[in-house]
């Protein structure tokens, strides 16, 4: 819990109503991902797959929601279960009924 409650202050405010026992990490690992600043609230979908031996965590952002707001910098929180094979995380951006792009953001070695 005291890891936690020093990862949850580090990302700031925003993570401020998460619960301090929200993650134990001998069992779970946690991934924030900062799509960067928006001035709407982004639709986001989160989709896990494995492809040739590699878990995919696909993160999908959809613009505009059509609600604006101050800019801001949303942040997501994935709690994430240990895992034996690597992990890649891939954010997917669509805007409007453009075909969007897909950024693979990081691949992590397996956690056991």
């Amino acid at each position: 819990a005291e890891e936690w409650r020093k990862l949850r202050d580090a990302i700031g405010p925003g993570a401020a109503d998460v619960p301090p026992d929200f993650v134990d990490f001998a069992e779970h690992c946690v991934v924030a991902i900062a799509p960067g600043e928006a001035d709407s609230f982004p639709n986001l979908g989160v989709r896990p797959a494995t492809e040739e031996g590699v878990d995919v965590l696909t993160v999908t952002e959809v613009r505009p929601s059509g609600r604006h707001i101050e800019p801001h910098s949303p942040v997501v929180l994935l709690k994430l279960p240990r895992r034996e094979r690597q992990l890649t995380i891939v954010i997917r951006r669509v805007a409007g009924p453009s075909p969007g792009s897909e950024d693979s953001v990081r691949t992590f070695p397996p956690l056991r």
